[in-house]
């Protein structure tokens, strides 16, 4: 049972992808800051509204505790072997959508926290919620915007 103990009913917002994760093995797995941080919310005992853009095939199963959004684009895929025991990351699929804070349901109303995680530089247009609610506070997981994709798909820092 997970108990809303954020200040208010949907006052912690988490924005960005989620991710399938391929492995050498065939597995698929759910993943992503989203994914990640709405696993952390959750053990806090906060229901969270989530904003992601994914495809149907997609798997919101981490993210059920919550509320969810997902806006229309194809899922982000990265494919993750390793060579000599070393990781080698590699874009199968992006979302093709940046997420704004237009996109933001208006029923929503306004955050008191929003956590930002994109895992590519164009995931979300951050400063579109920066300035947007100015009560609220915004964190940043900037992994997705330190990443660069090469020409041949491979994801280096």
């Amino acid at each position: 049972m997970t108990v809303d103990a954020s200040p208010a009913a949907g006052a912690v917002w988490i924005v960005g992808p989620v991710t399938l994760d391929r492995f050498a093995d065939g597995s698929l797995v759910p993943g992503g800051g989203v994914t990640y941080a709405g696993r952390v919310a959750e053990a806090f005992g906060v229901r969270a509204r989530v904003l992601t853009a994914a495809g149907a095939d997609a798997d919101l199963a981490p993210l059920a505790a919550h509320d969810v959004a997902v806006l229309p684009a194809r899922t982000l895929v990265f494919v993750h072997d390793f060579p000599g025991g070393r990781r080698r990351l590699r874009l199968e699929s992006a979302t093709g959508r940046t997420v704004t804070a237009a996109d933001v349901p208006p029923a929503w109303g306004e955050p008191s926290v929003t956590v930002l995680a994109p895992l590519l530089p164009e995931d979300i247009n951050i400063a579109s919620f920066l300035d947007r609610w100015p009560g609220a506070e915004v964190a940043l997981l900037a992994q997705g915007l330190q990443r660069v994709v090469e020409a041949d798909r491979t994801v280096t820092h």
